[in-house]
């Protein structure tokens, strides 16, 4: 709901900056209020087996190198950044990966190994909308698709993060000591909850 909101009134302004009457633009403005960013995940986790090579995502991507696969050994943790073509590839149907696709390795990985495909797209923002001339829809729905990737994205490593409960007391400070006085020591919580060292 938020995202059409966003996207209506983005229209709106442009629209009306640029002097665009506002009914041609109402085929298309409903066509672009549906969204394309429909899946809220932006990581696909999959155990191997010793058998299988190719495994399905379905969040978009916008390019293939879009995608970050690592490689986990389940006993150890110890973790490998695949590379695209030497260890894996991708395709999916006309090369639209709008609605995910396939990753398929090279290698065939058994059971001690789990495979973990993630989102990373870059932080940038490569849309340009020009004073005059025509006003491409699609250009508007892409960049805003982009800011709701990203934004997937932001909130995937959030969620893996540490977090005081939203109940705890809001003066409770959350900064660790500086480098140097952390150095070779453990961190703790102190009598009154807040981050330590020792």
């Amino acid at each position: 709901m938020k995202k059409r909101i966003i996207t209506t009134l983005v229209i709106a302004i442009v629209a009306l900056s640029i002097g665009v009457a506002a009914r041609p633009l109402l085929p298309e403005l409903s066509t672009l209020l549906l969204g394309t960013v429909t899946d809220a995940s932006c990581r696909a986790e999959f155990s191997c087996d010793g058998s299988t090579t190719t495994f399905d995502f379905t969040y978009p991507i916008l390019a293939t190198s879009d995608i970050v696969l690592i490689h986990r050994v389940v006993a150890t943790g110890v973790e490998t950044v695949l590379t695209e073509t030497t260890h894996y590839s991708l395709s999916a149907t006309n090369n639209d990966y709008s609605s995910g696709g396939t990753i398929t390795t090279v290698a065939t990985y058994g059971s001690t190994v789990s495979l973990t495909a993630i989102r990373d797209i870059p932080d940038s923002q490569g849309a340009t909308l020009k004073d005059s001339g025509v006003l491409r829809l699609a250009s508007i729905e892409d960049a805003l698709d982009k800011l709701t990737m990203l934004h997937e994205q932001q909130q995937e490593e959030l969620d893996r993060c540490l977090k005081y409960p939203k109940s705890d007391a809001s003066s409770l400070s959350s900064y660790i000591p500086n480098s140097v006085d952390r150095a070779s020591t453990t961190l703790i919580f102190d009598s009154d909850s807040e981050p330590d060292v020792e």
